[in-house]
């Protein structure tokens, strides 16, 4: 008994965690830019040279902390 029990709770929380609970929609009208993360000050400033506003660049460590 204790084994069955054991299976359907492992069971309903694998299944729960596969549950989708948000849903996603796509909008052609506004599409939102891509963000990229970058780790430091040289390279977050290179990749804002190479993607301009076509992306949103955002840096992990604050500015002066390298």
């Amino acid at each position: 008994m204790k084994k069955h029990f054991t299976l359907l709770a492992i069971s309903s929380l694998i299944l729960t965690g596969c549950a989708n609970s948000q849903t996603q929609t796509v909008t052609e009208t506004t599409p939102e830019k891509p963000v990229i993360v970058t780790s430091f000050f040289p390279i977050t400033h290179l990749v804002e040279k190479i993607v301009g506003d076509q992306a949103t660049v955002v840096q992990i460590l604050p500015i002066g902390a390298e």
